[in-house]
């Protein structure tokens, strides 16, 4: 039985035995083999815009971005960036990209303008009814819709870098295609003040969250 040859494998004992030969003298093991597969679909990704009217649903943080590159598609700007990510427990959780557009001024004079955007993922909606149990502070008529949850050192981030933009919001893509956009400032302020901030049972990142009903569903930068 032939060993993975991938300088970077992390398998052990059993697990390590190869089953995809990738050429005559290379093969891989199942974990690095789906590794693989992934990177190269992350790459797919960075290269090209998939037809987003009829994809149905997005599956990934990666594929958040490349959807919300296409719903930017139709915006007048001179470049869009990824310019850096931000790391969860297992894995990137946020994509920081900036737009950099040209507009007129009153004066009809061009101004540059610099917007963020700190793209995320989600799968799932928190029941109003859990919040209001979980956040002791929080008015109990949010407790009849739904909420959004944010990683809180991606608030933090975001807060921290909100003058070096001319608008600056975090975008939650769901995996329903549905889009939410926030001030950070506004959602580090909620969260502080409702103390709207906990640990998922099993996780050591610190989240907080904030009813739907508090989110733009709209960029509020584009015309």
């Amino acid at each position: 039985m032939q060993i993975c040859n991938e300088p970077r494998c992390g398998s052990r004992g059993p697990a390590r035995q190869c089953i995809h030969q990738i050429s005559d003298y290379f093969w891989l093991c199942a974990n690095c083999y789906k590794q693989r597969q992934d990177e190269q679909a992350r790459r797919r990704l960075d290269r090209t815009l998939l037809d987003w009217s009829h994809k149905e649903s997005v599956d990934n943080v990666d594929e958040a971005i490349n959807y919300f590159a296409w719903l930017q598609a139709d915006r007048k700007y001179d470049s869009f960036f990824k310019m850096r990510a931000i790391e969860g427990s297992y894995g990137i959780i946020c994509q920081v990209v900036e737009i950099k557009t040209t507009e007129l001024d009153p004066f009809k004079t061009p101004w540059e303008k610099l917007y963020g955007y700190y793209v995320c993922y989600n799968r799932e909606y928190l029941p109003g009814y859990k919040a209001i149990s979980a956040f002791e502070r929080v008015p109990r008529h949010y407790g009849s819709g739904l909420w959004q949850t944010f990683h809180w050192h991606i608030v933090t981030d975001a807060v921290k870098n909100w003058k070096r933009y001319y608008g600056l919001r975090i975008v939650l893509v769901n995996a329903s295609k549905r889009v939410y956009y926030i001030d950070p400032v506004l959602l580090h302020k909620w969260a502080t003040e409702y103390e709207c901030q906990r640990y998922p049972p099993g996780e050591n990142l610190l989240e907080c969250s904030i009813p739907i009903s508090k989110l733009e569903t709209r960029d509020p930068f584009t015309k």
